[in-house]
């Protein structure tokens, strides 16, 4: 990771103007359960949600933005989502916006790598508490 993000955590928060395309793009049948575990400050899950009946669920592994995000009505663990457990088919929806930056040898070059973390993330949902996190 680049020495920026490093200093920041990692953190990359999703742009708003993308967090209202992303919600144009979802439709919530009734009461639905959703967890971003890389919640940050919890704007961009507030955005994908809006307007919707959900309980918005987070994980975030820096301690202020833990506290923001659980003041903005998230219902937040402060920690690594790695560490969380949850019951299978406990929600909706995951939001997935880690951050993606990975460095190749010395030339410091940046790739996202989407993939890989998305499932690792997966496997460790089956995990995360009833609802949202414990």
């Amino acid at each position: 990771m680049r020495n920026v993000a490093r200093l920041k955590m990692g953190y990359y928060p999703l742009p708003e103007d993308e967090g209202v395309k992303l919600r144009s793009l979802l439709s919530f049948a009734g009461p639905a359960s959703v967890i971003d575990p890389c919640v940050g400050q919890g704007t961009a899950l507030h955005l994908v949600t809006s307007n919707a009946e959900v309980r918005r669920c987070g994980v975030e592994l820096d301690a202020e933005r833990a506290r923001i995000a659980s003041a903005n009505g998230i219902e937040t663990m402060q920690g690594n989502a790695f560490d969380a457990i949850a019951r299978p088919e406990s929600f909706s929806l995951l939001y997935l916006n880690p951050p993606y930056d990975s460095e190749i040898g010395s030339g410091a070059v940046s790739f996202p790598q989407p993939i890989g973390l998305a499932s690792g993330l997966l496997s460790v949902l089956p995990r995360l508490g009833k609802g949202c996190v414990k």
